[in-house]
């Protein structure tokens, strides 16, 4: 039996003549689930009051009082994933045995090692907790060598232009055994360069600043950076890549024109790069990523480590080493940082060296590593979601030309290529808004290179985050806050009220599900915003407004303190025809703390303004606005009267009844109310 080469500092595994009798021996290769194995729950009582741990654990986890009769017999259950085994659960027939809340199953990853027999039907191996060796480095140059050479959909000129070049770059010579890096602008001709992307982690005391560049382009003091820019460029020349972008010494940071001109840059640098190297493991520069890892989680009990006999189809005998199975996933510190993502988004090829595990992400793989779990496992399989737009060339980065509504219809995108690329749109903005800033006022620059590469492929104007021809669509937007979180306050200006740039937050916008059973009642006539910088269509913006048409209607919005949730509980007061005062006609999504006035139920006069309603419920959806002068209004957050026309079965005649009065008030909301224009800031 070949056994598995574990690394140093991973604990023993358990072994003994109990649990050895299990041998692991896949049936056919390719079915989601397989490979059924005979064994008692007598046998276990007897393995696990002998001491084999292994034994014991799945007794803890599935047997309860009063235990199943000692014929029960156990079910072993392989789980696969693009045809290899990921891992093994363990479950018995006799269910009827187990309280309602029991845990009903045992659930154990699988992992191996290369040398073992196992290998060719386990993906998992252990982690690789030397990053820096030279092992991890001919496995880096083996990936980016193979995908130059045989990945058609990344041979699209990405990373082998020889028209672009950014306009600063760090040269890296270590030909002396010493590395050597100089800041070097303007060069004859283009050469490859990689990419960084990376936590800053506060501000960094070395950058390139107008007193810096020039001492820069002579030498840079190479033991005094940080130890991410010095492990990027490490990678870099590994990968025989003679050139490092990294915004902090390339961009000339107190110098706003060039940080404009850069930024204009940046859909064009990191999508021409022949590697983005991303530091994801480290909080900040300094702690870089090529240092040794962990070998082993520390949401995995140590304790808790089983090696079984594994038999392949044709009669090698291997090993396997079982970790009970945990929901923990890794978040790694890069995850959070809203700069990163659209650097994630527009990169071809990206080698991603995590807490775990060292990725390999193009555009034709997404699951390469170099150890540890596969990536959706961990929650790291992020690259599955990159809309396909991403792949294909930029040829123009002027905004595009002003649309009429009439024309939109006549575009050349399919209506489901259209959905498609707007709920791609959406899901970028959800997960982007989940991310962190260190300066609230780049909430607009962060995502502006990912917007430029949506404006070519929609064909249509960018306003604040939303697109001006489905602005009815994407101003029904709404901050996903937590119960246990205070509704935030308008700090320093980053957009126009109506845009989800305004505030700080994860954001939803859900029109691509539902807007086909909607019918549109707002008419937008006017959408403008000022820009801050005239280089930068897609950056911040210093005002915006809307002038919309629609139905309108005064209101009384409250709320409730509520025990559970910090920020309290939000309704609209509606009196029915019958003088009753009812609330909650509508679900409420507030967006900021307003100005209430009381003290258990505040309130505060708020104007409703229709959107859309529902074709079938006639249930109005809207925007909840606050006036700040005759006719001029800011959003202050949203309403859905559309939120349950069927009575839930639980309900007393009495909660019927109300629920009743409510569908019927929320119809008539907006009956007797007249089309005005008002302007939305």
């Amino acid at each position: 039996m070949s056994e598995v080469v574990l690394p140093p500092g991973f604990p023993t595994p358990h072994s003994c003549r109990y649990c050895q009798k299990i041998t692991i021996a896949p049936g056919n290769i390719g079915y989601v689930y397989g490979g059924t194995y005979e064994f008692t729950v007598g046998q276990v009582e007897a393995g696990a009051d002998s001491g084999c741990k292994f034994l014991i654990a799945i007794r803890r986890r599935i047997f309860w009082e009063p235990h199943p009769p000692p014929s029960t017999k156990l079910t072993w259950t392989l789980s696969y994933y693009a045809n290899t085994i990921t891992s093994i659960k363990v479950s018995h027939e006799a269910r009827t045995y187990k309280p309602v809340l029991a845990q009903q199953e045992a659930d154990f990853v699988l992992i191996t090692c290369p040398e073992n027999y196992a290998s060719a039907f386990i993906m998992n191996q252990p982690i690789n907790t030397l990053p820096r060796s030279k092992e991890s480095f001919d496995l880096a140059r083996s990936w980016l060598r193979t995908c130059l050479q045989y990945h058609p959909k990344c041979q699209r000129g990405f990373g082998l232009s020889d028209k672009f070049m950014p306009s600063r770059v760090i040269k890296l010579d270590a030909t002396s055994g010493v590395l050597r890096m100089r800041l070097v602008e303007s060069l004859p001709k283009p050469e490859p360069y990689a990419t960084l992307s990376y936590c800053w982690g506060g501000d960094q005391e070395l950058k390139t600043l107008r007193d810096t560049i020039e001492s820069f382009k002579i030498d840079m003091p190479v033991h005094e950076l940080p130890a991410t820019i010095r492990d990027a460029a490490e990678v870099a020349l590994q990968l025989n890549i003679p050139n490092l972008f990294v915004d902090a010494f390339c961009i000339i940071q107190d110098d706003p024109n060039d940080i404009a001109h850069q930024l204009a840059q940046m859909p064009t640098i990191y999508s021409e790069s022949m590697v983005t190297i991303a530091g994801s493991r480290a909080k900040s520069v300094d702690q870089g990523f090529l240092h040794e890892r962990e070998p082993l989680p520390p949401f995995f009990e140590r304790g808790e480590v089983y090696q079984l006999p594994f038999c392949s189809p044709t009669g090698e005998i291997g090993s396997a080493i079982l970790l009970p199975f945990h929901f923990d996933s890794v978040t790694e510190p890069l995850e959070d940082r809203a700069w990163a993502l659209q650097e994630r988004l527009l990169s071809p090829r990206i080698i991603d060296y995590g807490t775990h595990q060292t990725f390999w992400h193009c555009w034709c793989v997404n699951d390469v590593r170099d150890g540890w779990l596969e990536a959706g496992f961990m929650g790291r399989n992020f690259e599955a979601q990159v809309p396909g737009l991403f792949q294909k060339p930029i040829k123009s980065l002027a905004p595009p030309k002003e649309r009429s509504p009439a024309s939109i219809s006549s575009s050349s995108l399919h209506e489901s290529e259209l959905g498609e690329i707007l709920d791609s749109w959406n899901t970028v903005v959800r997960i982007y808004s989940a991310r962190k800033l260190s300066f609230p006022t780049d909430k607009l620059p962060a995502i502006a290179a990912a917007a430029a590469r949506f404006a070519i492929v929609l064909d249509d104007q960018y306003r604040c985050g939303l697109w001006k021809s489905y602005l009815q669509y994407h101003i029904l937007w709404y901050i996903e806050y937590k119960d246990d979180e205070q509704l935030r306050s308008r700090t320093a200006y980053k957009a126009p009220s109506w845009s989800w740039a305004a505030i700080d937050g994860s954001v939803m916008i859900q029109w691509v599900s539902w807007h086909s059973h909607y019918t549109f009642c707002l008419e937008i006539l006017e959408c403008e915003v000022r820009l801050a910088s005239d280089l930068l269509p897609y950056g911040a913006v210093t005002s915006g407004f809307i002038t919309a048409k629609g139905r309108i209607k005064p209101a009384m919005l409250g709320r409730r303190h509520d025990f559970w949730k910090k920020r309290g509980k939000w309704f609209l007061e509606n009196t029915t025809r019958e003088g009753h005062i009812i609330e909650s006609i509508a679900v409420v999504h507030i967006d900021v703390e307003p100005n209430l006035q009381g003290i258990w139920i505040q309130s505060i006069r708020v104007t409703l303004l229709e959107v859309l309603t529902g074709m079938e419920s006639h249930q109005p959806v809207g925007l909840i606005l606050c006036e700040v002068k005759p006719e001029t209004f800011r959003r202050i957050g949203m309403f859905n009267c559309d939120h349950g026309r069927y009575i839930p079965f639980s309900q007393t005649d009495q909660e019927k009844e109300r629920h009743r009065i409510r569908v019927e008030e929320g119809k008539r909301l907006f009956h007797d109310s007249d089309r005005k224009t008002l302007k939305i800031i």
